[in-house]
């Protein structure tokens, strides 16, 4: 069997964080975020099927801000894609999204 020490993924017991994006609470999260947004893209102003909550303040390094609904905005899957194409994955701030909205 392929699970635990015998999966060829595994990481010596190293919990992946984004199994927590499958909780109730994150779901809410998201959730509250889209709908504060009105379920538009806050860059392209566009409503899409395909719609990301994006963690102002990076998921990992801000565990205390990860479900503050003022922590997130909603971006189309493009505009994510372009915002951390642009700004990398890592030390992301506030900064980077008004220079980022800005710049239409």
């Amino acid at each position: 069997m392929f699970t635990g020490e015998n999966s060829p993924v595994w990481k010596g017991g190293i919990n992946d964080v984004r199994w927590d994006r499958l909780k109730p609470i994150y779901k809410a999260w998201r959730n509250s975020v889209y709908q504060r947004d009105n379920y538009c893209c806050q860059k392209c102003k566009k409503h899409s099927k395909h719609l990301q909550s994006h963690h102002i303040l990076n998921w990992k390094d801000y565990e205390e801000n990860r479900y503050e609904i003022n922590n997130g905005i909603t971006f189309c899957e493009s505009c994510h894609i372009d915002f951390h194409r642009k700004y990398g994955k890592r030390n992301n701030n506030a900064e980077q999204v008004i220079e980022f909205l800005q710049n239409r």
